[in-house]
């Protein structure tokens, strides 16, 4: 009988198991299906980069600085949204001095945020991959848009106020060499 038992609960948790992924995947096809939609209203095609599956780049201003390889070190400010047809969700995290200032103004504790630029090498697995594939290939001194689903960005971990499970955006402004130059690095 314990026998039968154990053979009922794996075979529920199984189909549990399949249950979830199958509904995680439509969660990915939905969101990949609304940020076509939304970058397909707002920009030419020839203005969006889809990069890798669930992973889209624009890029509004263009930098006149060295393309960025695997190896090199990056300075970026950024902020990250819970993707959206509209921004009305303020940045689940950022280090704009004045959206930290804004964020702060409206009650969001924000005193471990830091409004140093991003210092990173890209390929050394510090940022989540969709950054680091958003970032490779762009020029110093670009301002940069990354549109990423789900499961390129935290999947089913908590981020600070965003969502389980959430697309994210972010708007990147990645400093120039000259800008880095002026810049104490660790």
């Amino acid at each position: 009988m314990k026998i039968l038992y154990r053979y009922i609960l794996l075979t529920a948790l199984s189909l549990l198991a399949v249950c979830c992924n199958s509904e995680e995947k439509n969660t990915v096809a939905t969101q990949e299906t609304n940020i076509e939609n939304f970058l397909s209203n707002y920009l030419d095609e020839d203005e969006i980069r889809p990069l890798s599956s669930g992973v889209y780049r624009y890029i509004p201003r263009s930098g006149s600085g060295s393309r960025i390889i695997r190896g090199d070190v990056v300075c970026f400010y950024f902020a990250g949204y819970q993707f959206t047809s509209s921004r009305q969700e303020p940045a689940f995290y950022t280090n704009f001095d004045y959206l930290v200032e804004e964020m702060r103004e409206d009650g969001i504790n924000t005193i471990f945020w830091s409004t140093d630029p991003e210092v990173v090498t890209i390929g050394d697995n510090r940022l989540i991959k969709a950054l680091e594939t958003g970032l490779t290939g762009c020029n110093k001194g670009d301002s940069v848009r990354l549109f990423v689903t789900s499961d390129n960005a935290y999947g089913d971990h908590y981020v600070s106020n965003l969502p389980i499970n959430t697309a994210v955006e972010y708007v990147i402004n990645i400093l120039t060499e000259e800008e880095e130059s002026n810049l104490i690095l660790p």
